[in-house]
Parts: C-alpha cells; structure tokens; sequence
C-alpha cells in the first residue's frame, strides 16, 4: 500500500524512487531512500504497526522538506 504525503512524496514498497518524485539528485536522496526502504522493511515485515509507520513517513517527510525545502521547489531534477 502506498500513502501520499506533503508536497506529492508518495512511499510504499511500489512507490518510486524519492529521485524521482523530488528533483534532487539521486546522490543526495541516498541516505533518505534507505530510510524509506527501511521503513518499507520493517512495515512488511510486521515489525511496525501501521500508527508507527505512519508517524515514521511523517518524520521523513519533515527531514526532506527541512533539508531540500527550498530547493524542491526551485531545482530542475538532476541526472544521477
């Protein structure tokens, strides 16, 4: 299943990459993207409940925005 966020960012295990849902590059999206992976992970694999995967997406939406604010609205995506 896959939830939308702030700004369009979309997560899940058939969700697309952060790079291509934001226009950044994906060398900084890296670290980012394996916590969304982790998230995934671990949301799969029943060791969080929903509430906690939520609130986990939540606080990964605040670290994009709070790191690339600016730049997701201003920056042409980036080839990786």
């Amino acid at each position: 299943m896959s939830e939308r966020y702030v700004r369009g960012i979309v997560f899940g295990a058939l969700a697309p990459r952060l790079h291509q849902q934001i226009p950044i590059s994906r060398r900084r999206l890296r670290y980012l993207q394996e916590c969304a992976d982790g998230i995934v992970n671990l949301s799969v694999g029943q060791l969080l409940s929903e509430a906690e995967t939520r609130r986990a997406r939540k606080r990964l939406v605040k670290r994009i925005v709070q790191t690339f604010g600016k730049e997701m609205v201003s920056a042409p995506p980036e080839a990786a």
